[in-house]
């Protein structure tokens, strides 16, 4: 791997509750700067809370959220400089490629050569430079995922958060992009957080994986720690039946 160029993510006892429901449970845990680490769990666990407090698009009922030496806690989302990208897309269909990658660069006010040589170096390293003047809705569902990381790239954050993004594409197609995911961390170095339900898919592309359950993290570690010592019976059979 590169030399890292990303902060290191820390969640200090971090909660969210919406009304008599608790989705998170006093959450702790470090992202080493340069790391690639996946929340896996089942539907309802939490993960995806953690991954959208951690980008600021919700608010922890307590705790607290630091990015580096910084806490952004209470950061608005545009300022706390990650990079995000969605099982959806959430590009903007009526731009070029180009230009959806051009946006978070746009928004933070960089100069328009400094905007050009972002979008270049995104474009090159997700090899859709070609792409650059084609419209979205011309793009195959790989296409536009890797236009989707080009977008987070751009914008030259600190951390990249992934929510499910290949669960819209099919089985082989998802097998390809996950290699290219893993090629891409590996090439640029920045701190990552990957949200899945797929437990292959979590061995596969992960330094360390945080498996969540009812809204607790509930063992952290390698893929080869968590496969061949679980911790309980829930996590062997969540990571294979073999293994129990």
């Amino acid at each position: 791997m590169t030399q890292p160029s990303g902060k290191n993510l820390r969640f200090e006892r971090v909660t969210k509750s919406f009304g008599s429901v608790n989705v998170l449970c006093d959450t702790d845990i470090e992202i080493n700067a340069g790391e690639f680490v996946t929340l896996l769990g089942p539907s309802g666990s939490g993960k995806s809370t953690l991954l959208n407090i951690a980008a600021g698009y919700l608010d922890p009922t307590s705790g607290s959220v630091f990015i580096g030496d910084r806490d952004v806690t209470n950061i608005p989302a545009r300022h706390r400089q990650i990079g995000m990208v969605f099982q959806n897309y959430a590009l903007f269909p009526h731009m070029t490629v180009e230009q959806n990658v051009a946006y978070g660069p746009t928004v933070q006010k960089v100069n328009k050569a400094g905007i050009k040589r972002r979008v270049a170096e995104a474009l090159a390293t997700v090899q859709m430079q070609e792409f650059a003047s084609r419209p979205i809705q011309a793009l195959s569902g790989g296409q536009r995922q890797r236009v989707a990381l080009a977008r987070a790239i751009a914008v030259e954050p600190d951390v990249i958060l992934m929510d499910e993004p290949l669960g819209a594409l099919d089985r082989q197609l998802r097998k390809d992009v996950q290699l290219e995911i893993r090629r891409l961390h590996e090439k640029h170095g920045r701190t990552t957080i990957y949200v899945t339900h797929d437990q292959e898919e979590a061995l596969v592309m992960s330094d360390r994986i945080a498996v969540m359950r009812d809204g607790e993290i509930v063992q952290v570690g390698t893929p080869k720690d968590l496969y061949s010592k679980p911790d309980s019976a829930f996590i062997a059979s969540f990571l294979g039946e073999s293994n129990l």
